[in-house]
């Protein structure tokens, strides 16, 4: 895990609510995974020097995606604060498809940042599953 990047989500993550006890130690060289009730996992992984966050659909397939289309494309228009490219993207990955986003650096240097960035790609996130489930 990037060296500044475990320490800032962890103050990110008691700034969200989340009880100190509850979150751990961050392994510097692993995938750090939010286990969420209602939605698929929110990975932050650091890949070449670059810090993703990235959430698998479990819901979405080869199948039924040309039916789910119009309203994925509707929910990854809108722009994300603290992504590189400012949106989110949708990726075919090894067993189906994820949401993910480049994290820019500001948000591995500031917690508030990072909340930022960690609570609105959380609401995407909710609002894709909201979408393919109804």
């Amino acid at each position: 895990m990037h060296p500044n990047i475990s320490e800032t989500l962890r103050t990110s993550l008691i700034s969200l609510g989340l009880p100190p006890e509850r979150i751990g130690t961050f392994d510097h060289h692993s995938s750090i995974e939010l286990n969420f009730k209602t939605i698929s996992p929110i990975i932050i992984t650091i890949k070449n020097d670059m810090t993703w966050i990235w959430s698998k659909l479990e819901d979405l397939n080869s199948i039924n995606i040309s039916f789910h289309a119009e309203k994925l494309l509707d929910l990854l228009q809108h722009a994300l604060p603290g992504v590189l490219t400012g949106q989110a993207v949708l990726g075919k990955a090894n067993n189906g498809y994820e949401i993910k986003a480049l994290l820019a650096e500001e948000c591995i240097e500031s917690p508030d940042t990072l909340r930022l960035a960690l609570n609105e790609f959380y609401s995407l996130i909710m609002s894709v599953h909201k979408a393919l489930n109804h």
